[in-house]
């Protein structure tokens, strides 16, 4: 269909520039210029005038139309006549006459096939380039976050500064095993990507706030892949054919995009489950989604979250090549996790680096108000009170240690705009707190 198009292309571009033979010396093109431009009328009124005064004989009137027939002759000779007293009235039927005799060559005939194919070629090529512009160039609608820079985006960063780096692999605490396999999974990724071998997906599972999307990410940025995530129950706010569409555009969106792409879907028990727990919309989704796991190929790896893998229908986990458990950290991860958030919210939070701002913040925004640094007592980042905070925060995740040291720098600033001395008893209230919640949580639902 392409080859075609662009065929009727270029014959409709060189039939506006073949020889019009009703006019010598003239291409299709000038002469279909000159009979709208009003040039042509212009001429005949000269050959009116040229009649006028040098009395043009009839038999050189006839000579202009020498394949005219005996209806156009009779046509012509009455526009003689009646030339010299109604010059301008009779002007259309010798046009008339023209345009009769060209549709009788051969040539003309073909001319007006080629440009009803022009048309057809133009109409269909602006279908064709508005399906590449929403199917290969625009990012899908479904994806929250994305690596991946739209040209929207990258005019967009020039007025206002994005941080679109990925988290480093540092951030992702994991235990030697959990690394170790880790590791394994993204070279072996990096192997399908590199000799374009067929691609197997991977479901992470485990609880909530284990760091699951973060390994995820962090080996999209590992392997040189670039990223779109997105939850599962944003899918579900779709309608049954909306959804259909948005699924298909994420995939052929993958496999047109030139590099080697992951889709990292959160959320997996709501599109996974046993279809006969879920509703018809979510069935249909499941099998377009399986349709496309489905099928072995070389351009897209996908990456699934999920709480409850029992859950998931057999189907569902027959698409998955390699399941992985990460669960809650043990006692030498969650010191190093206290170690992280500490120096993340206590210190590089409060490190404003003004270069990270765009061209136009730096002419028309005003300088960015530095926060006043938090007062941090010396035994805060030391290996004991780590390993104290570790011992007290058993069965707590990531996600939690995280907004246990949140909690500890938004209570370090006070009302009076002073801040008071971060200390280890501080982080202690703030984590017994936290665990006290939790209790509290769970003797409600019970």
């Amino acid at each position: 269909m392409k080859k075609i198009l662009v065929v009727l292309t270029l014959l409709s571009a060189f039939s506006l520039y073949a020889v019009d033979p009703t006019q010598p010396g003239k291409s299709w093109w000038q002469s279909v210029t000159t009979f709208f431009s009003g040039e042509e009328d212009r001429q005949y009124l000269d050959d009116i005038d040229d009649w006028k005064n040098n009395s043009i004989n009839l038999d050189d009137w006839l000579a202009k139309y020498p394949k005219a027939t005996s209806a156009e002759r009779v046509a012509l000779i009455n526009s003689y006549n009646g030339m010299l007293k109604n010059g301008r009235e009779t002007l259309g039927a010798a046009k008339w006459v023209r345009i009769l005799q060209s549709l009788r060559q051969p040539s003309t005939l073909l001319t007006l096939a080629v440009g009803a194919g022009a048309i057809f070629a133009l109409w269909h090529s602006s279908i064709f380039v508005k399906d590449i512009a929403e199917n290969y160039i625009k990012i899908p609608p479904l994806a929250k976050e994305t690596s991946i820079n739209s040209w929207g985006s990258k005019v967009k960063s020039f007025f206002v500064y994005e941080d679109r780096t990925l988290p480093p692999r540092g951030d992702v605490i994991l235990s030697k095993l959990l690394l170790t396999r880790a590791e394994m999974l993204t070279q072996s990724i990096i192997n399908a990507a590199k000799n374009d071998t067929f691609f197997i997906h991977y479901l992470f599972y485990g609880p909530p706030g284990t760091g699951k999307t973060m390994l995820a990410k962090a080996m999209a940025q590992e392997a040189g892949l670039e990223y779109i995530y997105f939850p599962a129950s944003k899918l579900l706010q779709y309608s049954l054919e909306d959804g259909l569409h948005q699924i298909c555009h994420l995939f052929e969106y993958a496999k047109a995009y030139p590099k080697k792409l992951m889709i990292i879907m959160d959320e997996g028990d709501d599109i996974f489950a046993h279809r006969g727990t879920c509703s018809e919309k979510a069935r249909a989704f499941l099998t377009s989604i399986l349709t496309y796991m489905g099928t072995e190929q070389s351009d897209y790896v996908v990456i699934t979250m999920s709480n409850r893998p029992k859950d998931f229908d057999t189907a569902s986990l027959s698409r998955f090549g390699e399941k992985i458990f990460i669960g809650a950290p043990a006692h030498a991860e969650r010191m190093k996790m206290f170690g992280l958030y500490a120096q993340k919210y206590f210190v590089d939070s409060h490190m404003i680096n003004r270069d990270n701002r765009s061209a136009y913040q730096w002419l028309f925004s005003r300088k960015p108000k530095k926060r006043m640094p938090l007062n941090i007592a010396e035994d805060v980042f030391t290996e004991a009170t780590f390993n104290e905070l570790a011992l007290r925060s058993d069965g707590l995740v990531g996600r939690d240690i995280s907004f246990v040291m949140s909690k500890v720098q938004n209570s370090a600033y006070r009302s009076d705009g002073q801040t008071i001395t971060i200390t280890p008893e501080i982080i202690f209230d703030a984590l017994e707190c936290k665990k006290q919640q939790d209790i509290d949580i769970q003797q409600d639902f019970e």
